[in-house]
């Protein structure tokens, strides 16, 4: 990507970004707000958030006791390594399996 093709690209991006920021503040200023049925849940909404965050944590949580239990807290074997066809992807090979450069 040229430099001309890069700005034009950010300014593209901040004119979309400024369209859809005036096309929202004019929609809501068109509308009268009332937040007393929100503010009456506030509570509820506020326990529901609490309830999100630890229900992520003990997901993230048993994500990893799951993840070491079956690879091991300190494995050598790197996480990307793959076995295929009985032998391990590593992307290096031994002067035995290279090929000779013809040309």
């Amino acid at each position: 990507m040229t430099r001309h093709q890069t700005i034009n690209a950010v300014i593209s991006v901040l004119l979309a970004g400024l369209l859809l920021a005036t096309a929202c503040f004019a929609i809501f200023q068109a509308l009268s707000w009332n937040w007393s049925g929100v503010w009456a849940y506030r509570q509820v909404f506020w326990q529901g958030w609490v309830n999100t965050i630890w229900i992520s944590l003990a997901a993230l949580v048993l994500f990893v006791v799951a993840f070491t239990s079956v690879r091991g807290p300190a494995s050598p074997v790197p996480a990307t390594a793959t076995r295929r066809r009985g032998r391990r992807r590593s992307g290096l090979t031994t002067a035995s399996q290279r090929q000779p450069v013809c040309g």
